[in-house]
């Protein structure tokens, strides 16, 4: 149902993985057994502040890593306000970035807390590990000053949760 946004295949070639246009699911294909399962991203844990409510609207990229045993997305989520709910033509959202384990089944959230004034995508894991991923980060906190964000490029540690930006995208500035 919807129209694909994201195709992945695992290096083992037993998996592809996809998302879709709409709806906060990734379906993994399994061609070993013929099954497809399909997993609902629900974003962080946000209970703490009044919400059990998944906020994730859509998935869009997603990629195997080295050992075809993890799926690393990026997804959209919808920041409520007072006067503007979610799910609707003029609500706010940002990108965030989450990890699925194939074997453990289950998601893991390297910005829980992230800040609504970041967009982070378009993630990727080190060829020969997944220790590392990288991902283009968008910083829209100075966007009335400057008119612009500032978009940087940034590796990140899963295992310390160090985070490092490695290039500035802005034009002009490589």
């Amino acid at each position: 149902d919807g129209i694909y946004n994201a195709l992945s295949m695992s290096p083992n070639a037993r998996y592809a993985a996809t998302s879709v246009f709409v709806g906060p699911f990734i379906n993994i294909l399994d061609f070993d057994t013929g099954e497809t399962l399909q997993v609902e991203v629900t974003g962080p844990d946000f209970s703490q502040s009044g919400n059990t409510d998944s906020l994730v609207t859509r998935v869009d990229a997603v990629a195997f890593d080295y050992s075809s045993q993890k799926i690393i997305f990026d997804f959209a989520i919808c920041l409520p306000t007072a006067s503007v709910p979610c799910f609707t033509a003029d609500s706010v959202e940002y990108w965030s970035i989450g990890i699925y384990d194939l074997r453990r089944e289950a998601f893991e959230y390297p910005f829980p807390s992230q800040s609504s004034d970041f967009d982070v995508g378009f993630p990727r894991f080190a060829s020969n590990s997944n220790r590392f991923f990288v991902y283009d980060r968008l910083d829209w906190s100075e966007f009335d000053e400057l008119q612009s964000t500032i978009s940087t490029i940034h590796q990140y540690d899963v295992d310390s949760g160090d985070d490092l930006m490695i290039a500035n995208a802005d034009p002009g500035n490589f």
